[in-house]
């Protein structure tokens, strides 16, 4: 029987358990097979049967945000889907800024034929402006590069109050200094074997493409700054990862939510990876070509998923997506735990009507 996904978000229950997890609930060390198909055997109406729920909410947590597609029409002996979303609502503002500037990026390598380099030099080598000035054409801000004087370094009077007309997408509302300061909440992955390598006189003077010899998916290219981090979004300035290895670090890279820094990689991905991977481990990302990489999947957040689909406390599916059928009409609590391998668990209870 093929399954019927119906999508209707429906409010949902929750209970944010810090610090610990039940007996069946998956955890961040354990290496579950989540690949396999669930049961889909049949199961009978809970009693007493669960309080209904408003549509259209999600629940939130310290780190996720959790919301359900329930079917709203099950019919009995149909295959319907359940369907759990997990994002990390406080490092929301900052993951769609660092995917509008990987679209940027790439937009302005395929123009010129490399990344932006680190900064604009005048001919004796001096820095004058940052990629991020570079990248304004490709970030819908044409008419503010356009007001730049490209000759002229950041701080020059023809530049200096440029400083205050920051694009929103350098400006994190997970975490951001004052808005008139001018202060980028991101910063390019700087030193001698990064993207962000050296300046150039030239706009398509930095590193091309078939440089990344570690592969894009493979070299993080920008990502947030730590509170101690204080640049002017036009200064000629980045995060030296041989210095600043680690994540978490307020004066290198870190991320709004504690234990989490999201990181912008070359292909335009977005990952949210542990602070507690091993600084070699990040470096070796931040290379461009020679230096064996750990996959970055093995560093990052992905929530687990278990599913209770009779209400007896004990897990019948795992993921993120279950089928779910029904042998009789009636109404049916289930409920899944979702754990964001921080030592946030959250159960989440909604219910299935079935005619």
């Amino acid at each position: 029987m093929s399954a019927r996904p119906v999508r209707i978000v429906a409010v949902v229950a929750a209970l944010a358990v810090v610090g610990g997890t039940s007996a069946w609930l998956l955890s961040r060390s354990a290496d579950p097979d989540t690949s396999a198909t669930p049961s889909t055997a049949p199961v009978t109406p809970n009693s007493p049967p669960a309080t209904d729920l408003d549509d259209g909410t999600t629940t939130s947590g310290a780190t996720l945000d959790v919301s359900l597609d329930v079917p709203s029409d099950a019919i009995v002996g149909d295959e319907v889907l359940l369907v759990a979303d997990a994002t990390v609502g406080d490092l929301g503002d900052s993951i769609a800024d660092l995917a509008a500037i990987g679209a940027a990026l790439d937009a302005y390598r395929r123009e010129h034929g490399s990344y932006p380099p680190a900064y604009l030099a005048d001919d004796d080598g001096t820095p004058l402006l940052s990629w991020r000035v570079l990248l304004l054409p490709h970030l819908g801000a044409q008419d503010l590069y356009d007001r730049f004087d490209l000759t002229a370094a950041w701080d020059d009077p023809a530049n200096e109050a440029l400083v205050a007309s920051m694009p929103e997408v350098y400006r994190s509302a997970d975490v951001i200094p004052e808005p008139d300061e001018g202060l980028t909440s991101y910063a390019g992955v700087a030193g001698t074997k990064q993207v962000f390598r050296n300046g150039s006189t030239e706009l398509g003077g930095g590193v091309p493409i078939d440089a990344v010899i570690d592969g894009d998916s493979m070299t993080i290219g920008v990502a947030p700054v730590g509170a101690d981090v204080s640049i002017p979004w036009t200064a000629p300035v980045d995060v030296d990862v041989d210095a600043h290895r680690a994540l978490g670090d307020p004066a290198g890279f870190d991320g709004a939510v504690d234990g989490l820094t999201p990181l912008l990689f070359l292909d335009g991905t977005v990952r949210n990876v542990f602070d507690d991977t091993d600084g070699e481990v990040v470096w070796s990302w931040s290379t461009i070509a020679g230096d064996s990489c750990s996959p970055p999947t093995n560093h990052e957040m992905a929530p687990t998923y278990a599913w209770d689909l009779d209400d007896d406390g004990e897990p019948d599916a795992f993921g993120p997506s279950v089928p779910f059928v029904a042998e009789a009409s009636g109404t049916y609590e289930v409920s899944v735990q979702v754990d964001d391998g921080l030592g946030e668990v959250q159960t989440v209870r909604t219910t299935v009507t079935v005619a």
